[in-house]
């Protein structure tokens, strides 16, 4: 694994996997999500939009057995609907049967200088992740 790279690992028997953006309340976001294979072709992409925080779930279309090895790009633009609050958090957090998914490295972002919506300006947040099925070890299964 390369260092500095956040890894999603999947149990490749679970299934669906669906992806939650997290926002703190009196914040808005908008995101842009790209899914990549190792060609650097667009097999799936999808936008999510939160208001008011709160939570917004997406389900991958893409079976799981097509998604080891591909590379999950985001883009999510974040301001603050209080022109007097700069804080807040945003979480993506990757789902198989409800159950979260182990990953490599968190991704979870506190920030400290959120814009206000009002300045039509926005806090950027851009990341990826590859995902990877796990492989079945009989010795951790004791």
């Amino acid at each position: 694994m390369l260092a500095n790279t956040r890894y999603c690992l999947l149990d490749p028997f679970r299934k669906p996997l669906s992806v939650t953006l997290h926002l703190d309340e009196g914040l808005m976001a908008g995101a842009d999500f790209k899914l990549i294979d190792d060609q650097k072709n667009t097999i799936e992409s999808f936008k999510m939009s939160l208001d008011d925080g709160g939570s917004f779930v997406h389900k991958f279309k893409t079976p799981i057995d097509k998604l080891n090895k591909t590379k999950l790009i985001w883009s999510i633009l974040i301001c603050s609907k209080n022109p007097n609050s700069f804080i807040g958090e945003v979480e993506l957090e990757f789902l198989q049967m409800g159950l979260k998914t182990n990953l490599t490295s968190p991704t979870k972002y506190t920030l400290k200088n959120i814009p206000p919506c009002s300045f039509q300006n926005a806090e950027n947040v851009k990341g990826s992740l590859f995902f990877v099925h796990k492989t079945m070890n009989p010795q951790n299964d004791k």
